[in-house]
């Protein structure tokens, strides 16, 4: 389904590009944001208009690439898209240099010629020819976005990502990630193809001792025949709003999380799945033959109430996995009896906002695990699906829910200190997750808290006379990351010993199509208008420079290559390949419809 969260970004480019210059676009009620079927042209922004066009107009180049011959017929309609005077790239590079080579995966980098290589409508049908022989490639999957467009005139320019993906001819896995600038020459409605450059060209294939691909699919074989995922987890969220009744608590939006761990003591990991409200949340029990079964019931675990997120965490040292499940009204704390029978031992309301995550650490080190929630909506509030234009102001949001940090007190006891520790400094900012790190080496741990509609915070915990003090340092340690704060992860990236960390945000091809343009906005300053741009570009990696109590990060995330992780909301490091450095894993996703456009 499609987050909340993500449609306002979307709406909100919207919105501000459309501001009507004749007659009034149709808005959501309660809202006065504009609905996306109106015609951007109304407001005056043809550049959305051309910006669709221009996908449009390339439909018989991505056509060829994702598996249509260049018979004569194609070739044809190929040569229409190019003007007369068309001069372009290969495509591929013909310079590449590897980045990296492990005998199972191949990574290669380049930038087109200084000098155009094809000209004329002919020239791109060699371009495009010599392209998939160089990828020796067969059907390809094709994914065009328009992420930058300017009009002058009869020309205009786009900015393209490409995101290209299938099998060689002899049976290896290959990738492309790949930007062109495009420029066109515009008639009335006609486009041709003048300028075509490759900007940035990066491919992945699999070696030839290993074509197979590194992960596989297995949830079939896991967990395809329980009775829990045959009847209710193999249907999507529109097949359960249309048969449950809203009173149940069932959401528009898929805000729900899992847990691993070894909820039965028998060295296996199992996996825990929140639901949304009127649905049972599932507990699946690992097999020795790989399979997994669902055992909520009996565990008594199958709660209906609405479930954000939970937790496999020992809070009483027992050598056990204990419970925790983020519920609509607080936090149902659950022991184990050892053997994945659990029994409700707490239940903390948290009386000022809605829980959406978890974080546990042994923050005072006392011995026992912590639990810090992150939250999201004030209690009281207008339904946060009903109302999207809550966020004030939208890129710098303050007006959110509360998180809670509750310590750990022995016997299944929790006290909420938030206030007591200074976490409630900047605690309302529509909080998604928080991770704990000791960032600055000194002995005890900080917090990472990841917000949606602006900054972030950084809590550096200070000690001094046996008191716990925390405080937000996001600002001077240049961690803010204004954006839209999914998630985040600490990671040892460059295996310098410091914490580095990564940032999940949303990349939005609309925000950085319209945020840029110069009418965006035009009233308010350029320090707003920057931060709606840094809004759309994606997630964010910062690089710890290792300065102990002092210690400050710089933001690599351009650099590294790592800021394109499409709609992401989680993220994790993790050494895929055994080799000794961190790599990223980033969870994204958008809409799970047949509409698959941002908009």
């Amino acid at each position: 389904m499609r987050p909340v969260a993500c449609l306002v970004l979307s709406f909100l480019f919207t919105a501000s590009a459309l501001a009507a210059e004749s007659a009034a676009p149709p808005v959501i009620p309660g809202t006065g944001i504009a609905t996306p079927d109106y015609d951007p042209s109304h407001g005056g922004w043809d550049t959305e208009r051309l910006a669709e066009a221009v996908l449009a107009r390339l439909d018989a180049v991505k056509a060829v690439l994702e598996g249509g011959d260049l018979d004569p017929e194609t070739k044809a309609e190929v040569r229409s898209v190019a003007a007369a005077s068309f001069a372009g790239d290969g495509l591929r590079p013909e310079r590449l240099e590897t980045l990296f080579s492990d005998g199972v995966l191949e990574v290669r980098r380049g930038r087109g010629a200084k000098v155009p290589a094809h000209r004329g409508p002919e020239g791109l049908v060699e371009a495009i020819d010599r392209f998939t022989a160089g990828l020796d490639a067969g059907p390809l999957e094709v994914k065009l976005k328009t992420v930058g467009v300017a009009m002058e005139g009869g020309t205009a320019t786009t900015r393209l990502e490409g995101r290209l993906h299938g099998m060689s001819l002899r049976g290896r896995r290959l990738q492309v990630n790949t930007v062109w600038q495009c420029r066109w020459k515009r008639s009335g409605e006609d486009l041709h193809l003048e300028r075509l450059l490759v900007e940035d060209y990066e491919e992945a294939v699999t070696g030839a001792a290993r074509p197979e691909p590194l992960f596989r699919e297995v949830t079939a074989g896991v967990i395809g025949r329980d009775p829990a995922f045959v009847r209710q987890l193999s249907h999507g969220l529109d097949h359960w709003l249309a048969r449950l009744d809203i009173r149940t608590g069932i959401k528009v939006g898929g805000w729900n999380g899992l847990a691993i761990g070894d909820a039965n003591g028998d060295g296996l990991e199992d996996l825990y799945v929140c639901q949304n409200g009127g649905l049972p949340n599932r507990l699946f029990l690992a097999r020795a033959d790989g399979t997994a079964g669902d055992v909520a019931a009996a565990a008594g675990v199958d709660w209906l109430e609405t479930s954000r997120g939970a937790l496999f965490v020992d809070l009483d040292n027992d050598g056990d996995q204990d419970l925790v499940v983020a519920v609509a009204e607080g936090l149902v704390i659950q022991e184990n009896d050892g053997t994945g029978r659990f029994a409700v031992r707490s239940a903390e309301v948290l009386p000022f906002a809605v829980p959406y995550s978890l974080a546990a650490a042994d923050y005072d080190s006392d011995g026992d695990l912590d639990l810090f929630s992150a939250c999201y909506d004030r209690r009281g509030h207008v339904d946060r699906n009903l109302s999207l234009a809550r966020p004030v102001p939208y890129h710098d949001a303050n007006n959110g829910g509360r998180n809670a940090l509750l310590r750990n007190d022995g016997e299944f006891r929790f006290r909420h200190v938030t206030r007591r520790v200074g976490l409630e400094v900047n605690n309302t900012r529509y909080s998604y997750a928080a991770t704990w790190a000791d960032y600055d080496r000194d002995g005890d741990l900080d917090l990472y808290v990841a917000n949606d509609f602006g900054r972030n915070n950084l809590y550096r915990q200070d000690r001094a006379g046996g008191e716990i003090r925390f405080v937000d340092v996001a600002g001077e340690a240049g961690v803010l990351d204004i954006a839209a704060g999914m998630s985040a992860a600490w990671g040892d990236y460059d295996n310098d010993g410091w914490f580095d960390l990564y940032v999940s945000n949303m990349f939005s091809s609309a925000g950085n199509r319209i945020a840029k343009q110069k009418r965006f906005l035009s009233g308010e300053d350029e320090a707003t208008r920057d931060l709606f741009v840094r809004h759309a570009r994606g997630n964010s990696l910062f690089r710890n420079l290792g300065k102990g109590g002092n210690a400050v990060f710089e933001d690599v995330s351009v650099t590294a290559g790592v800021t394109q992780g499409r709609w992401a909301w989680g993220s994790v490091f993790a050494d895929l390949n055994n080799d000794g450095w961190q790599d990223l894993v980033v969870a994204n996703g958008f809409i799970t419809q047949e509409d698959t456009g941002d908009l």
